[in-house]
């Protein structure tokens, strides 16, 4: 069984794909996410990711938002909710390894309280300096 697959467009702006490596799904996100309910595009999506994860029992998901450039409320809601269901499921755990820019404002205010409500499963994983 491969990765989870994304839908071509989740919004105009922003895009998931996902890869399959040894014991680990990767999981790149990229572009803006700031439509109106923007979780509602986004949170299916990523719930179905779960369902699959633990499915498959797969140890680790890396998701890297690197590559996004803003994100609102209502997009964060939806991983949020993710890391929350991810960390009280009882079937399997895993780990949600989460690299991101500490160079975008809004990845270091916004994924910091992320990793605090999800110590468990969601791990902050800086990218290193452009070099």
């Amino acid at each position: 069984m491969g990765a989870f697959e994304f839908p071509e467009t989740i919004t105009p702006d922003f895009h998931i794909r996902s890869s399959e490596s040894p014991g680990a799904w990767a999981v790149r996100c990229s572009g803006i996410l700031d439509v109106p309910d923007a979780a509602a595009h986004v949170q299916p999506h990523l719930l179905g990711l779960h369902s699959a994860v633990v499915a498959a029992k797969i140890p680790l998901v890396r998701l890297d938002v690197t590559d996004v450039e803003y994100m609102n409320s209502s997009g964060l809601k939806s991983f949020m909710a993710w890391f929350l269901i991810a960390s009280q499921s009882k079937d399997h755990q895993y780990t949600i390894e989460v690299g991101y820019d500490p160079h975008r404002s809004w990845q270091q205010v916004s994924l910091r309280p992320m990793e605090r409500l999800a110590p468990k499963v969601v791990r902050l994983k800086p990218a290193p300096a452009a070099g």
